[in-house]
């Protein structure tokens, strides 16, 4: 039976994916004990965790949206310096594939065209520099002779569980107050929980994947019509009106509120489509099926 060892299992993407490897017959070792206490990655804990692993699948790391609470040194410490610690005691353990979870924003916070996996890296902030260094050590590593290696860069990330950024846009959407983003119009890929585990349990059995992964939804949507559809959900009337984006970011700016407001009005698009040819996998889900999923998760917290 194939064995993983998963980093991360009880975080937002951990707990989807791990029940979703063991339907498909594929054992898991979660980075806990049963008492629900996290292992340390180091040392004889580690070899152990990884002994007789088929893969591993590193998702733990300190995410964006805690970006105002973590330093620059605990953004390297967990995200760049744990992951390639982990890269080399799993080659040293013979692990067979390594699937390591960075972000699209290792190539920056906004694109109006579609980026490819040779986009150069741009990354913006501690959190997506520590990514992208992340990603040009295990690149290193894996040409002198590390295990094969899947390095996914997904958008945003919804679904049952989401917090952040998106947590907060399903709150804005349920209220009745009316919201200013009829010029929310630039196009923004986003990424369903389930269609990203999909595609986690698909490297499980690829031959030979590809080093650096694009995915997103099928769909992508301008802002101003995800807002459309959640208040739809919600039930509430579209009530949004209109402000130029350009009057709005000047608002934010001497707020502190220049980067969330550029998450909704500024374009982030990913090309998968060479990823999604080479692995020969499309998302299973519309991004509609799974967007009422999550509304009907946030209507009982």
């Amino acid at each position: 039976m194939t064995l993983a060892a998963v980093s991360g299992a009880s975080g937002f993407i951990g707990t989807a994916l791990t029940p979703a490897l063991a339907a498909q017959g594929i054992a898991v070792r979660p980075d806990a004990r049963p008492d629900g206490q996290r292992l340390p990655l180091c040392g004889p804990a580690l070899a152990d965790w990884l002994r007789g692993a088929d893969l591993v699948y590193h998702l733990a790391g300190i995410a964006h949206d805690k970006a105002a609470q973590a330093r620059e040194a605990d953004f390297t410490a967990v995200n760049q310096d744990l992951t390639l610690d982990l890269y080399r005691a799993s080659a040293a353990a013979g692990v067979r594939t390594f699937v390591w979870l960075s972000s699209i924003k290792t190539l920056g916070d906004t694109a109006a065209a579609p980026l490819g996996v040779d986009a150069p890296r741009a990354p913006q902030g501690h959190y997506a520099h520590s990514k992208a260094q992340a990603e040009l050590g295990l690149l290193r590593a894996h040409q002198a002779g590390g295990p094969p290696l899947a390095i996914v860069r997904p958008p945003l990330v919804y679904g049952p569980g989401v917090k952040g950024n998106f947590a907060r846009l399903l709150k804005l959407c349920a209220s009745p107050w009316p919201l200013p983003l009829a010029d929310a119009c630039a196009r923004r890929s986003l990424l369903g929980l389930d269609n990203l585990v999909d595609l986690l349990i698909h490297l499980a059995r690829a031959a030979n994947p590809p080093t650096l992964i694009h995915v997103r939804d099928e769909e992508e949507w301008r802002t101003t019509d995800l807002v459309s559809e959640l208040r739809r959900l919600a039930g509430r009337p579209n009530r949004q009106f209109f402000v130029p984006a350009s009057l709005v970011k000047a608002v934010a700016r001497p707020l502190g509120l220049a980067a969330t407001v550029s998450r909704l009005f500024d374009p982030l698009r990913v090309d998968a489509a060479p990823s999604m040819r080479s692995l020969g996998w499309r998302p299973p889900h519309s991004a509609r099926e799974l967007l009422e999923k999550t509304w009907r998760w946030a209507a009982t917290q």
